[in-house]
C-alpha cells in the first residue's frame, strides 16, 4: 500500500509533536506499506528512509499553503497512491474530500481529542473513511466508520531504568490552563497538610507566550502556599531524556481533561504509576487498576487518598505495580500494534470500497 500522509509537524526537536517521526517510522516499517509520501506545513529534523517521501507545503501564506497542498497530492496522484492518511488533525479531511470524490481513494484519520469542533463532526461523517482513536472516549461520537485502535507508545524507548531511589512526583506537559497544574500544586499542598511530609513535584514542559500569565499564577500560588523548595517547573526537554526523568519519579500526576495523553502512557510504559481524574485514562486501565489510580473530577481528597496510598507502597509492591501497568501498555497501546490494527482496518475498507463497486 502507497500513503499519502499529512500531518502538523514533523520534526525530532518539535517541543509538543516530536513523536510524530517515530510514528512515520514505524508506519513505513508496516507489514505491506511500500511506501509513505509525508506532506506537512513544518518539517524539522528527520532523516527519512528509502520509503519515506518528505515534502514540506510551509509557505508564506495561507493560499499559498493551499496550493502547495494540492500540489503534492496531485503529485502523488500521478506515482499512484492507494490512501490518504490525516494525522493530528488540520484541515486536511475536508481538503481531500473532493480528491476522494474525484478519485475514489479512500481518506484515513487519526483523532485523539474529545472535543470534536463541528468542521470535524461533519468530516467524520461525510469526508472520512475511517476516523481511529484511542479508546472510546478519545472520540465520543459514535459513528459507523470509527475504530478504537488504542494508542501507539514506543515500549522500547519508553521503558524503566533502574536508578537509586524516587524523586516525588512528576508531570510531562505544556504550562497551560487546560493542563489543571494548579490542582497538582493544591494536591501537594494537601498531602503535606495531611502527612506533615512535603513531596516535590517536578513538571516539565514548554510555556508558550500566550500561557506566561498562567505560568506566572503558578509561581504564585506556590509562593502563597509556602512550597517554594518543593514545585519545580524545568521547562521543555529533549524526548530522548524522558524515559529516564520518568523513572526516577514516584507518581505521575494528569489531572488534564479531554482525549487520552500519550505522556500519560509512556509514563505507565516506564512503570510509574499515574494519577488522573480523567475518563479516557480509567477506560485504558484494567478494573483494579483504574480504581487504584483514577479518582472522581474534581475530588483533590480522593486524589490526596490514592497518593498516600501510592507513596505508602513497598518496593516489592511498586515492582509488581509497575510490571503490571507496562504489560498493560504493551498489550494494547504499543506503536508497532497501532500501526499493524490501522493498516488491517485501512485494508479491509479498501477492499470493502472494492466490492462496492
Amino acid at each position: 500500500m502507497r500513503v499519502f500522509l499529512t500531518c502538523l509537524a514533523l520534526d525530532q526537536d518539535h517541543p509538543i509533536l516530536s513523536h510524530m517521526t517515530e510514528w512515520v517510522r514505524q508506519f513505513s516499517n508496516t507489514p505491506g506499506i511500500e511506501n509513505i509520501t509525508v506532506v506537512s506545513p513544518l518539517i524539522g529534523r528527520f532523516e527519512p528512509k528509502e520509503n519515506i517521501r518528505v515534502r514540506s507545503i510551509g509557505r508564506s501564506s495561507r493560499f499559498a499553503t493551499l496550493f502547495a497542498f494540492y500540489k503534492e497530492v496531485f503529485a502523488a496522484q500521478r506515482q499512484g497512491i492507494d490512501a490518504f492518511f490525516v494525522c493530528q488533525g488540520g484541515p486536511y479531511p475536508g481538503l481531500l474530500f473532493p480528491v476522494r470524490l474525484l478519485t475514489g481513494k479512500p481518506v484515513f484519520v487519526w483523532w485523539a481529542h474529545s472535543l470534536i469542533p463541528m468542521y470535524h463532526r461533519l468530516c467524520a461523517r461525510y469526508c472520512d473513511t475511517r476516523v481511529f482513536t484511542a479508546t472510546e472516549s478519545s472520540f465520543p461520537l459514535p459513528l459507523a466508520n470509527r475504530r478504537v485502535v488504542g494508542h501507539g507508545i514506543n515500549t522500547d524507548t519508553f521503558r524503566p531504568i533502574a536508578q537509586g531511589g524516587f524523586d516525588g512526583l512528576v508531570t510531562v506537559a505544556r504550562v497551560s490552563p487546560i493542563k489543571k497544574i494548579e490542582r497538582m500544586i493544591d494536591l501537594v499542598a494537601i498531602h503535606r497538610n495531611r502527612s506533615g511530609t512535603v513531596v516535590p513535584l517536578h513538571i516539565y514542559g514548554p510555556t508558550e507566550q500566550k500561557d506566561i500569565h498562567y505560568h506566572r499564577e503558578l509561581e504564585n500560588q506556590v509562593e502563597r502556599l509556602g512550597l517554594e523548595n518543593a514545585v519545580h517547573f524545568h521547562g521543555a526537554v529533549p524526548r530522548s531524556q524522558l524515559p529516564w526523568i520518568l523513572s526516577r519519579h514516584k507518581v505521575f500526576l494528569h489531572f488534564c481533561p479531554g482525549a487520552l495523553d500519550k505522556a500519560v502512557l509512556e509514563a505507565m510504559a516506564c512503570g510509574v504509576p499515574v494519577l488522573s481524574d480523567n475518563v479516557c485514562v480509567a477506560e485504558a486501565l484494567p478494573t483494579e487498576m483504574c480504581a487504584r489510580l483514577v479518582f472522581p473530577e474534581a475530588s483533590l481528597e480522593s486524589a490526596a487518598d490514592r497518593l498516600q496510598a501510592l507513596l505508602a507502597l513497598d518496593e516489592a509492591e511498586t515492582a509488581h505495580l509497575a510490571n503490571d501497568l507496562r504489560a498493560n501498555i504493551i498489550a494494547h497501546h504499543d506503536l508497532g500494534r497501532l500501526f499493524n490494527r490501522i493498516y488491517e482496518e485501512m485494508n479491509l475498507a479498501i477492499r470493502e470500497d472494492g466490492t462496492r463497486k
